[in-house]
């Protein structure tokens, strides 16, 4: 296990070289840069949508505060942004180590455990992008393991800071007070209620202090993530369609699923995996009450469970003890979820290494631009390196996908836009390549070479990405 470890975490190290961005990435990027410049979480790239160049009030709270003095102090770049949700990552397998090793295990099921977080591929893939996932499930995690040292009044604090980093930290507030009410403990539900309660509502720090209580409700309405929020009818078939894809149950239920069948002869009073193993069907239970979204990432808060329970449950379990049948069958759990790892570090690391730098590509479309301090519109990445030298306008709000609901009808077309581009004067506009004229700009197909001229704007370049196009005049 030890050699699995670090052959594991060289290659999760390994898709860290050149990592590519993640759409969000400039989204939560330009909120903390306005943080620092103005005072307020704000978006210049969404101007005129919900109110949201003036004031955000529906973002990450904790996450871009603290992102946000990170990136004052390192640089508002791709790569700091990352190396910040990286360190959360880090704690987080800090915390998990520090847990097991609590347990009284042989030291084998603790490098199990920790062979099993490097080896996710969620772990793999999220662990460095600039999201708040990470520094949300180590919140949660401290939390659930502060429940099992019988303090729950400090479980409720960071079962609070999880809500403020994510509002998808409540999963952790939920599965907390139905852990102690499982256990008996409805006294210590209640103050672990409270004090999550009390730092959670933080959440509205400011709002009250800009006393934006009208355009709180107004963004609410209108929050894109929140425009198919409907019955728990509809969550349960989201979810549902959520885990068909083999790579998550690869990920994370098969070896759950797998390793709990496997192991039912052990003795609840025999195994330590009983808290977590609690823990975890409340998670679960929480996450589809709660949860409007089936985005992989959200998934990530299961991970630091799943592999104390399986470590747990295999050293209650002593697998070299049992039936050759029953190692074999264990040994193909462990090694299904081993090869998930292996495909999601590949294909990582290929993406990386054929994708060019995403500064390089800014600066080339920069030079071919010029002008300085004018108005362009371009993909929300272009944020990277550019946001000093351009009002940049987010071109990713008329393409459909995320921000479909705010169209309510028929995408724009690519001519529609340009006039529109005209009309306001932009400087430049860059898209995402589309098939042709008259078609929704949603469609990624490369633009034929005929398509040199749109409305008044000519293509000056194109990648596989991108077209840049400049005014005739």
């Amino acid at each position: 296990m030890k050699a699995l470890f670090w052959v594991f975490l060289a290659l999760l190290l390994a898709t860290f070289y050149h990592r590519i961005h993640h759409f969000d990435e400039a989204w939560l990027a330009e909120q903390a840069y306005w943080l620092v410049h103005d005072g307020r979480v704000r978006s210049e790239l969404f101007c005129g949508l919900n109110g949201w160049e003036d004031q955000l009030f529906i973002y990450h709270k904790l996450f871009i505060y603290f992102s946000a003095a990170w990136q004052w102090a390192f640089g508002f770049s791709l790569l700091a942004g990352k190396t910040y949700s990286l360190l959360w990552a880090v704690l987080m397998g800090v915390l998990l180590l520090g847990f097991l090793r609590q347990q009284d295990i042989d030291n084998q099921y603790v490098r199990l455990g920790m062979v099993l977080y490097v080896a996710n591929g969620l772990v793999i893939e999220f662990s460095f992008v600039y999201r708040p996932e990470t520094m949300c499930v180590a919140f949660g995690f401290a939390s659930f393991w502060l429940l099992t040292t019988r303090r729950p009044l400090w479980s409720g604090v960071l079962a609070g800071l999880a809500v403020l980093t994510h509002l998808n930290g409540l999963c952790f507030v939920l599965a907390g007070g139905g852990w102690l009410l499982w256990y008996r403990q409805p006294r210590q539900a209640v103050s672990f209620g409270l004090l999550a309660g009390t730092l959670a509502s933080l959440y509205l720090l400011d709002v009250w202090l800009a006393n934006g209580w009208a355009m709180l409700l107004m963004q609410w309405q209108n929050e894109p993530a929140l425009a198919h929020l409907t019955t728990l009818g509809d969550k349960l078939k989201d979810t549902f369609h959520a885990l068909k894809p083999a790579r998550l149950m690869a990920e994370l239920g098969l070896l759950g699923l797998g390793t709990y069948w496997l192991t039912r002869s052990v003795g609840r009073r025999r195994s330590r995996s009983q808290p977590v193993g609690r823990y975890l069907a409340l998670l679960g239970a929480a996450h589809i009450l709660t949860n409007h979204s089936t985005a992989i990432q959200y998934d990530l808060q299961f991970v630091p469970f799943l592999c104390a329970f399986v470590a747990l449950r295999v050293a209650a379990w002593q697998p070299d003890n049992q039936p050759k049948r029953l190692i074999w069958a264990w040994r193909m759990l462990l090694g299904v979820y081993l090869l998930a790892g292996l495909y999601r570090t590949g294909y990582l690391i290929v993406t990386n290494v054929t994708s060019p730098p995403l500064a390089v590509m800014n600066a080339q479309m920069a030079a071919l631009i010029g002008r300085p301090g004018s108005e362009v519109m371009a993909p929300v990445d272009f944020f990277y390196e550019q946001i000093g030298h351009y009002n940049i306008r987010c071109i990713d709000r008329h393409l459909g996908g995320f921000f479909a609901p705010m169209h309510y009808g028929a995408l724009p077309s690519r001519n529609s836009l340009f006039q529109m581009a005209e009309r306001e004067g932009f400087a430049a506009v860059i898209t995402y390549d589309g098939k042709g004229l008259g078609t929704a700009l949603a469609d990624t197909r490369p633009l034929p070479d005929s398509l040199n001229h749109i409305g008044h704007y000519h293509r000056v370049y194109q990648d596989c990405w991108n077209s840049l196009y400049l005014p005739d005049n």
